[in-house]
């Protein structure tokens, strides 16, 4: 994900530079959604690998993407 402002929304909500079926796994350091918010994107284009993460930060994930569903934007 791409932070910083308009530039940013529409780097974030355009087409992957990359087929998501070739990732073999992602690495979340931490939850922040600028961090973690495309996930669900990065699914949905066909991502089935692992995503590593401390406990702390996967107890979190979950209860921030739920959240985060009720306000995202469709991309």
């Amino acid at each position: 994900m791409f932070q910083g402002g308009r530039e940013a929304d529409r780097r974030n909500r355009a087409a992957f530079n990359f087929d998501p079926e070739q990732i073999d796994f992602v690495l979340l350091t931490h939850t922040h959604i600028d961090h973690s918010g495309l996930l669900p994107r990065l699914s949905t284009w066909g991502f089935r690998g692992p995503v590593y993460a401390t406990k702390a930060t996967s107890d979190l994930l979950k209860v921030m993407l739920k959240d985060s569903a009720y306000i995202a934007d469709p991309i």
